[in-house]
């Protein structure tokens, strides 16, 4: 037990809690420039530790406010006695005082809006009781907070999907061009994410929010949500959050045996870059067929119209695509629009069948996100109550002293406010008729 106190003690030390919310601070910035610091395993370890100072500082205060919630209202021997010998406040009563100095007494803590329990020579007033969780209560919120921050990197996962407008994609690893997923990462949802529309709108207040995709997220024939994502107006379904982070332009490229038959589509995505000739960046990508035989390795672009001698970012009046294939060390190029074709040197045809523009998406799987922002929210109020409804209580006893009859204070204010003393202090001496000293001990 004495080992298990001088941890606890080390935990709750200020000291360690600023080094390690410093700490904390210098990952955040370290990743602005370091992918997936958040996600290393000597920040998570920093966060535990954080975690558990915290709960050990929770632990404490939740200790004291529960003794002093059990100690109100109830005045042992060994208190009164405390309260005669050293109190932290003396008022002598003047003599000629008329009326009971402790019913003027309890009559002036009312006026303070203090509730009163008194006896024949002792009161009790206090108020704000309820004020007493709150610290507790903010601080098991931090430390549960952390630890949900902890579990939530390590158990989330993050892509980048390209959805052309009219097709969908399934929510699943082969979908993503990047993605990252913590180590306790369950697995991608299997959903279908789907893009009808993509242009540019503006919210319900007329504000102007750019190139936005509609998004529909679906599981088999059934429609789960259909939102317009634009910049913080994320879809939201369950752990998955849907964010827009741009768009490009797609060409649908199918593919047909020299017989004519179907063999595949697929729908390689281009994106814009101004520095590039052509104002896009060239796809490249393999067609697969049935099987897993690689056909060919082919690079696409789709040049932009300029205007001023600036690309213009949005699908060309007349757009076309420049292809080449390499497939057996021979280089075939050709430039296509839509319906055009172009044989391959292995014997199939490409042809293009349409261009489109694409939604580019970041799909975020986190089921902490829920839980954060409610933990936030009972942060703020737990603190709110501690500062707005502190504990307060004086204890007032009528004592017979070598002087005469004097009023023996203590006060306590949970959040240290030395107006209050001076308040209870003004009040004791109105009931006593009498200038108050203070205790030599307590000056």
């Amino acid at each position: 037990m004495a080992f298990l106190r001088a941890v606890i003690r080390r935990l709750r030390s200020r000291r360690l809690a600023v080094g390690l919310i410093l700490a904390v601070i210098a990952y955040a910035a370290a990743s602005s420039v370091i992918p997936n610091a958040f996600g290393s395993p000597v920040f998570l370890a920093v966060v535990a530790l954080l975690a558990l100072s915290t709960a050990a500082c929770a632990w404490e205060r939740t200790r004291s406010s529960a003794r002093a919630l059990r100690r109100t209202g109830r005045v042992d021997d060994a208190q009164v006695e405390r309260l005669r010998e050293k109190p932290w406040l003396t008022v002598r009563v003047a003599q000629g005082t008329e009326g009971d100095p402790l019913s003027a007494s309890a009559d002036a803590m009312r006026r303070l809006r203090l509730s009163v329990v008194r006896g024949p020579r002792l009161l009790e007033a206090s108020s704000g009781r309820v004020g007493l969780l709150g610290s507790p209560l903010f601080h098991w919120t931090l430390a549960v907070l952390l630890l949900v921050i902890a579990l939530g990197r390590l158990s989330r996962a993050e892509g980048a999907i390209g959805v052309p407008v009219g097709f969908s994609r399934t929510d699943a690893t082969g979908s993503y061009r990047t993605v990252r997923a913590g180590p306790l990462y369950g697995g991608h949802s299997g959903l279908t994410l789907a893009v009808t529309d993509l242009r540019p709108v503006k919210d319900a207040e007329g504000v102007d929010r750019g190139v936005s995709p509609l998004v529909e997220l679906r599981e088999g024939g059934t429609l789960l949500r259909r939102q317009r994502v634009y910049p913080n107006n994320p879809l939201r379904h369950g752990s998955l959050l849907i964010h827009s982070s741009g768009y490009g332009i797609a060409a649908v490229v199918s593919v047909g045996s020299g017989s004519g038959g179907p063999i595949l589509q697929s729908e390689p995505l281009v994106d814009f870059d101004a520095k590039r000739p052509g104002g896009t960046t060239a796809a490249v990508f393999d067609l697969t067929a049935a099987g897993g035989k690689v056909l060919d390795s082919i690079t696409l672009t789709i040049p932009l119209d300029r205007e001023g001698g600036l690309s213009l970012e949005q699908l060309p009046r007349r757009p076309r695509a420049l292809v080449t294939v390499r497939a057996s060390g021979v280089e075939t190029s050709a430039v296509l629009e839509k319906g055009g074709s172009m044989r391959l040197p292995t014997g199939e045809s490409l042809r293009v069948k349409d261009f489109v523009h694409y939604a580019r998406l970041t799909v975020a799987d986190d089921w902490s996100v829920y839980p954060i922002y409610f933990l936030f929210v009972l942060a703020g109020i737990a603190m709110s109550v501690s500062v707005t409804v502190p504990y307060r209580r004086v204890r007032v006893l009528l004592a017979e002293t070598a002087d005469g009859v004097a009023l023996h204070a203590e006060v306590r204010h949970s959040r240290g406010d030395p107006l209050f003393a001076e308040m209870v202090e003004t009040a004791l001496r109105e009931a006593a008729g009498a200038a108050p000293v203070l205790n030599e001990e307590s000056a």
